[in-house]
């Protein structure tokens, strides 16, 4: 009789009690119902989230094919301009010396004309004081009879000179 007067005995005996219920209530397999359907949206979760890596590692590497080239243009584009830089700078250079050529050209072509306009003007001056000289000369050395008949012949000959 000691057995029923025990605590740890009434303890034991409620708890297979308990569980004798709970079994025959079928909590058991409602539990592990519960469970597997927790354990499938769990699953389900999970492979959403593989979709959704593979998907960001797809784009990911999209993303990166896409930085490169975008960077391969910008190089080429950088290139294309240096060169068309340095072609503008060559082309710029050859049409600063052609025009340097043609100015220094022009100046010499001045100079030329300036010496012969000079060099005419020195020649029409020699030619006035030649003249006057000379008519000075003939003044002082020739009387008025031989003056007139210079003069005559200088008139007669005026027409022959003309045509």
């Amino acid at each position: 009789m000691e057995l029923f007067s025990d605590t740890t005995f009434w303890v034991a005996a409620a708890f297979f009690v308990f569980v004798g219920i709970l079994i025959y209530v079928k909590v058991p397999a409602t539990v592990t119902a519960l469970l597997d359907k927790r354990s499938a949206t769990i699953k389900a979760e999970l492979d959403q989230a593989r979709a959704l890596r593979e998907e960001a590692f797809a784009a990911l590497s999209t993303w990166k094919t896409r930085q490169a080239e975008a960077a391969s243009r910008a190089d080429q584009v950088l290139a294309d301009a240096k060169a068309e830089a340095q072609a503008l700078a060559a082309q710029a250079a050859i049409d600063l010396d052609a025009a340097v050529a043609r100015r220094t050209q022009q100046a010499l072509d001045r100079i030329a004309q300036a010496e012969q306009k000079a060099a005419a003007e020195v020649r029409a001056a020699a030619v006035d004081a030649a003249i006057a000289a000379a008519r000075d000369v003939i003044a002082k050395s020739l009387g008025p009879a031989e003056q007139a008949a210079l003069i005559d012949k200088a008139i007669a000959d005026t027409g022959r000179r003309l045509h």
